[in-house]
């Protein structure tokens, strides 16, 4: 697999602190990259330009799980590159990810993105995820909520009008 392209995407989850979806205590992910057939060496991913909500109030939870699999012997593909992805969670004092990643060779290290195997912290992802944000959650603020929606016929013309919100999610 080479150059796959993971764009512009709303990838969302609510799990609650750590449960999966049949209750156990487990670290979930809102996106989990594995592979566990096929030739080991991907070349060439972008993962950009998406959003990644956690609207849950947990914070034992991972945006991006890219690893690894003892288990099942699996191994993750390489990702040349995580941009300008926008992530939102209630809790900011926890920000979780993985990249399996190997190599500095494997990466956009010419555009200044460093390898960062695991992270606690939004400050050390943003050094691999060039460009992107980190804000908090917020559902009021979703595009598409229109407010103060108005109708007015005036002479042979229907004129809708309606305040946006002004969120970005």
């Amino acid at each position: 697999m080479k150059n796959l392209e993971i764009a512009e995407n709303l990838i969302k989850t609510s799990n609650e602190n750590g449960k999966n979806i049949i209750g156990q205590n487990a670290y979930q992910s809102l996106f989990h990259i594995s592979k566990s057939n096929g030739k080991k060496s991907w070349i060439g991913n972008n993962f950009h330009n998406n959003h990644l909500v956690h609207s849950g109030q947990g914070s034992n939870f991972y945006f991006l799980i890219s690893t690894y699999d003892e288990l099942k012997d699996a191994f993750t593909p390489n990702w040349y590159s995580f941009s300008n992805n926008k992530y939102y969670a209630y809790d900011l004092s926890s920000f979780n990810c993985q990249d399996a990643t190997a190599s500095l060779n494997d990466i956009d290290y010419e555009n200044g993105a460093l390898l960062v195997p695991s992270c606690t912290d939004f400050a050390t992802w943003k050094l691999r995820d060039l460009g992107s944000t980190f804000k908090k959650y917020d559902p009021d603020s979703k595009p598409g909520k229109p407010s103060r929606a108005k109708v007015a016929f005036n002479g042979d013309k229907l004129n809708l009008s309606w305040k946006k919100s002004s969120g970005d999610v």
